[in-house]
């Protein structure tokens, strides 16, 4: 751990980071590319970080009794929408806040649902952001939300 005689910590928010330099030649960065957005209330995590040429594999699970396992992934590469969109019953099970447009609908099965996204071998996408959210079918043909992350793709 970094010294903090003579140094100087400021967060970058671009790259969403707190970083340290100081006195000696290294530079220290702290926190996660990753962050959540209020959105359905069923939780999603990251099982792993976005990379490029990498699986992005997420985790979540609708734990309703009504809950069939069938369950859509919708991603974006874009930063997540502010404010969301609202989205009201019945088109869902309950008040649901989109944060993306998806450039991507792939349909998981499984509950709970471990999906994976390929993150292309493309150095470019290097700092872009990427959006994911699901939705949950129910009994009854309703759909419920998981929260939203989002996340900086890492080199």
């Amino acid at each position: 751990m970094p010294s903090n005689i003579g140094s100087a910590m400021a967060y970058d928010n671009r790259r969403r980071r707190t970083v340290q330099s100081g006195a000696g030649p290294q530079t220290w960065e702290f926190g996660s590319p990753l962050s959540g957005q209020p959105g359905g209330g069923l939780p999603m995590v990251a099982l792993t970080v976005p990379r490029v040429g990498a699986s992005y594999c997420l985790a979540f699970k609708n734990s309703s009794p009504n809950a069939v396992g069938l369950n859509l992934l919708m991603a974006a590469l874009a930063p997540p929408v502010t404010p969301p969109f609202t989205v009201q019953p019945p088109a869902v099970c309950a008040t649901a806040l989109p944060h993306l447009v998806p450039g991507i609908v792939l349909s998981v099965s499984g509950n709970p649902a471990f999906p994976c996204l390929q993150v292309p071998a493309v150095p470019a996408l290097a700092g872009a952001f990427v959006t994911v959210q699901a939705a949950s079918l129910e009994q009854g043909l309703c759909f419920r939300a998981t929260d939203a992350l989002d996340a900086q793709i890492q080199p």
